[in-house]
């Protein structure tokens, strides 16, 4: 009695196992592989960013480095507050990009590698319908990618002086210049603003012999 008893139990246990794993994996099948996008909302840079020329930009520069992007994080965030009012006055978004040091051409040439904060990001937010909105804080300001090569003027606070002074290298070693940024030998094509391509090696060597006078 006991064992038939044993026997009818296990088997209940065994049929509602697999009911309960039929109707689970019904269900998963019928779930959305991704949630839908409702809104992707982009915020206009509206930072006034100091302008600079050749000389001006490379006095400012704490370092000016060569390096390729290896690692880039997720957005972050820091936060000023008013601490009499209690109040958040300002947020400001970026992703830390690790570059790995090709060459130093102005600052510690011992560095390896540079902790650069590339300004803006992005936040999601699940809205009650079930869709998410994503908010980039990034127009305006330039994107790098893994593997992107590039020439940078840092300040002390690993941030670009201005966003001219950013240069993505290309495969034929070369480089697009704001017309603010021209080389003190380089005659201007207009009072507009425009860009310039110049060979890497060029450019840079303009750099050294500023230092060097």
């Amino acid at each position: 009695m006991n064992k038939k008893f044993i026997i009818t139990v296990c088997s209940v246990l065994v049929l509602t196992l697999l009911v309960v794993g039929g109707v689970l994996l019904y269900f998963v099948q019928k779930l959305p592989i991704e949630i839908p996008v409702q809104e992707y909302i982009k915020y206009p840079n509206l930072a006034l960013w100091p302008g600079y020329d050749f000389e001006g930009a490379i006095e400012e520069a704490h370092r000016i480095i060569i390096g390729t992007v290896a690692e880039k994080s997720g957005t972050k965030y820091d936060e000023i507050y008013d601490e009499d009012l209690g109040k958040l006055l300002f947020r400001q978004y970026y992703r830390d990009v690790t570059i790995e040091v090709e060459r130093v051409i102005k600052g510690d040439t011992d560095l390896e590698t540079v902790n650069y904060k590339e300004q803006g990001g992005e936040t999601i937010k699940i809205n009650e319908d079930g869709t998410f909105s994503i908010y980039d804080y990034a127009e305006g300001y330039p994107k790098l990618d893994v593997g992107d090569r590039v020439l940078l003027f840092l300040s002390e606070n690993n941030v670009y002086l201005n966003p001219s002074t950013l240069f993505v290298i290309e495969p034929d070693d070369t480089i697009s210049v704001s017309s603010d940024l021209l080389t003190s030998n380089t005659m201007r094509k207009s009072q507009s603003h425009y860009m310039e391509t110049y060979d890497l090696d060029d450019y840079v060597g303009a750099i050294k012999d500023y230092l060097a006078s």
